[in-house]
């Protein structure tokens, strides 16, 4: 009788992930606790998830839905969970929350299978949070139960916070990483007791080594995508929010057109706001950046995933922007200008929809993932440019034609 109460109260408020009770001062959420989501990813390779999901039907999302709100908000986030035995909770990451809302376990409290619960706390202060299960943290998370929390300006105007800066449009990064292993059967189908006596995890938890680095749960290719991607005009402001979810540590470099102004670290503004070129995102940190560009441009942004022990750069993924002087009515057609097959077996084919002379092959540049430029063998058809990466190694390669710029992999 319980469960079926539950379900009811689940289709009551999963008629919509977002129900607003009153516009000025309550919102509330709900989501629902998975144990049993697939996810495709960038190379079409398909793994097991476990994550928050918009309805009962419906395979976790990576990240989980955002919760927006606006600084003043009382909040409430309700949770289902359909996990066949696993609990979970709600951990309110960077939050003023008091203990009861916090979603550590054994100080606040856990959600069991087919039971709901809620979460409710009052957003005080504009800025970028998270959320994510703090059960079996460590597995919980790399298996995707994290998303990010928005609190926006109490006018839910244009602006990083109440009275600050303001911005034309916005971006939220969120990063992570998977390891495949551990999305695998032969860790999850132990039998786990998720809490000793003390409250900490007995998951036996295997080395770490990913294979796939994401943002908003995308890379190589997918970071064209248009909530990524970044294309504005010339002179206006872009917010950039990043927040790391990962197990290493990001570091952000910047082209100097863009001017990166550093102003907010983990849910505050800081009182003198510097331009930088790089920024450090260590896990669980999240970052407001200001971009802007007074030219018409185009580039990398290069994002390095680093070992938080040997300091190493596992990998780079490269983000594109866009500058523009004046919005173009091509701008949804520049998708025809990638590079294909992407991936590859070794040979790229770039599109420029023009003419380009053999002269002129000098200004074709090939990069690989440490930033040395190489030189493969190119050769021109009609308009469209052949570059023969056959003999290098499997792994993502920039390619910069008349200042376009291309990721590729070669993956065999």
């Amino acid at each position: 009788m319980k469960h079926f109460i539950n379900i009811l109260l689940f289709i009551f408020c999963s008629i919509s992930l977002r129900l607003s009770l009153n516009a000025q001062s309550m919102k509330s959420f709900f989501l629902i606790m998975r144990n049993t989501g697939e996810y495709t990813l960038w190379d079409g390779n398909k793994i097991r998830t476990f994550g928050f999901a918009e309805n009962i039907v419906s395979h976790p999302l990576i990240p989980g839905p955002t919760i927006e709100v606006n600084e003043g908000d009382t909040v409430k986030i309700g949770a289902m969970n359909f996990s066949q035995g696993a609990p979970h909770t709600i951990h309110l990451h960077g939050l003023d929350v008091n203990q009861e809302n916090d979603g550590v376990p054994h100080l606040s409290f856990a959600i069991e299978h087919m039971d709901t619960g809620y979460y409710t706390f009052i957003a005080k202060h504009a800025g970028n949070y998270l959320y994510h299960c703090h059960v079996s943290s460590t597995l919980h998370v790399q298996m995707g139960m994290y998303g990010k929390i928005i609190v926006k300006d109490k006018h839910n105007s244009k602006r990083a916070w109440t009275n600050g800066p303001e911005y034309n449009s916005e971006y939220a990064w969120m990063t992570s990483e998977f390891d495949t292993l551990w999305h695998s059967d032969s860790v999850l189908n132990m039998d786990i007791d998720h809490f000793d006596s003390t409250g900490h995890s007995e998951i036996p938890i295997p080395n770490y080594n990913p294979q796939y680095f994401l943002i908003n749960g995308k890379s190589q290719n997918q970071l064209y995508d248009d909530d990524i991607k970044l294309q504005f005009k010339a002179n206006e402001s872009i917010y950039l929010r990043l927040f790391n979810i990962g197990f290493l540590y990001n570091e952000y470099v910047f082209p100097s057109i863009l001017n990166a102004k550093l102003i907010s670290s983990d849910g505050r503004p800081i009182n003198n706001p510097e331009y930088i070129d790089t920024i450090i995102a260590f896990p669980g940190e999240r970052f407001g950046v200001m971009l802007s560009g007074s030219e018409e441009d185009s580039g990398l942004i290069e994002l390095r995933y680093r070992n938080m022990n040997t300091d190493s750069i596992i990998n780079s993924q490269w983000i594109p922007y866009n500058i523009r002087y004046f919005a173009s009515t091509t701008e949804k057609l520049i998708k025809t200008n990638y590079a294909y097959p992407n991936p590859s077996k070794g040979n790229i084919n770039i599109n420029l929809g023009y003419q380009i002379e053999k002269s002129r092959l000098k200004e074709v540049f090939i990069f690989n993932i440490h930033g040395q430029r190489i030189f493969p063998q190119i050769h021109i058809d009609s308009n469209k440019i052949v570059i023969d990466l056959s003999n290098y190694k499997n792994g993502n390669y920039l390619i910069v034609v008349d200042n376009k710029s291309f990721i590729s992999s070669i993956m065999r």
